[in-house]
């Protein structure tokens, strides 16, 4: 299958070269970050003065490289210096000391970095750590409508925008393909089964997964509404579950930092109400949200139509 431009993260990636920055694409899982890279190659690789370095973790091939020393052996072997050098990592976390080698090579001439890795265990506290802060992030975000139309070879009609409401925008349903809605369903299962799995609750050790789960969907069902932690803290107790407002904060930034959601606070307010826990929370793929909340999405709407306009802002900076 033919990979397709993104533009828009085309010219990003593009707009950062030749700036001794290390460029790490980021966002949730299956938003087609290691696309954004193979795009890359597919976009370069015909200049004669460019040799790019591709290590793609997830291949077999590359299954010898586990530690810094080997990275940086492998890529000092494959380096030109008589060309401009694009060295490419897609899932480097899986590299031990990845960043020694990383570091090293973004001090040479005329070479640029790209790496992407897992949100489980690359996050942007530990990158700062990690890079010595001479790094730019790129945040992918699954489809636009527009791509969304473009995926899928679809018209601008009525029905296209309900599927794209409806199913969101990841790019992988473009091979698992719209016409059974069944596998449609199962696909995101399967995508928010393993964020939840690898990045919420194996990297956070996580151990009330009921509590974990009922939050997500309650925030799934007030998508777009001010949420506060404390309330939802005193509502649980009236329950009789004590779950204290940081525990929920916890979890939430435990969401934050996978990508699943998003958060928006209140730009107009001052003082003491800084404190406060007042947001709005939005998802990263309304596909997702459906799929959390569950029900018709005719119900809810508004809500639908609200993230994906968050979303749409987003994209505008």
């Amino acid at each position: 299958m033919d990979i397709i431009t993104r533009k828009q993260y085309a010219e990003k990636v593009d707009s950062w070269l030749g700036k001794s920055h290390i460029i790490v694409i980021v966002g949730q899982r299956r938003v087609g970050k290691s696309y954004v890279l193979k795009d890359f190659i597919q976009r370069h690789d015909s200049d004669p003065d460019t040799n790019i370095i591709y290590i793609d973790k997830e291949k077999r091939e590359f299954g010898f490289l586990t530690n810094g020393d080997q990275l940086g052996d492998y890529i000092e072997e494959h380096f030109d210096s008589s060309r401009h050098n694009y060295i490419l990592v897609d899932e480097i976390q899986d590299i031990d000391q990845w960043e020694k080698p990383i570091r090293s090579f973004r001090t040479e001439e005329n070479t640029d970095i790209i790496i992407t890795g897992s949100n489980s265990k690359m996050l942007s506290g530990e990158l700062s750590t990690l890079l010595g802060g001479r790094y730019q992030e790129i945040y992918v975000q699954s489809l636009s409508y527009l791509e969304f139309l473009e995926f899928h070879n679809l018209p601008a009609n009525d029905d296209s925008l309900q599927s794209y409401l409806n199913y969101g925008g990841l790019p992988g349903l473009r091979v698992v393909g719209l016409e059974h809605e069944e596998h449609v369903w199962e696909y995101l299962q399967g995508v928010f089964n393993t964020v939840m799995l690898k990045d919420v609750i194996e990297r956070h050790k996580i151990r009330n997964i009921p509590f974990l789960n009922n939050l997500i969907a309650f925030l799934a069902d007030t998508t777009g509404k001010i949420n506060s932690a404390t309330s939802i803290s005193k509502f649980m107790k009236s329950q009789n579950l004590d779950v204290s407002a940081n525990v929920i904060l916890d979890y939430t930034r435990y969401y934050f930092e996978a990508f699943l959601v998003n958060e928006v606070k209140r730009y107009d307010i001052h003082g003491k109400k800084l404190f406060e826990t007042n947001q709005k929370v939005y998802f990263g793929d309304v596909g997702l949200r459906n799929l959390i909340a569950g029900g018709d999405r005719e119900a809810d709407i508004e809500k639908v139509m609200e993230n994906v306009i968050y979303q749409h802002l987003v994209r505008l900076g």
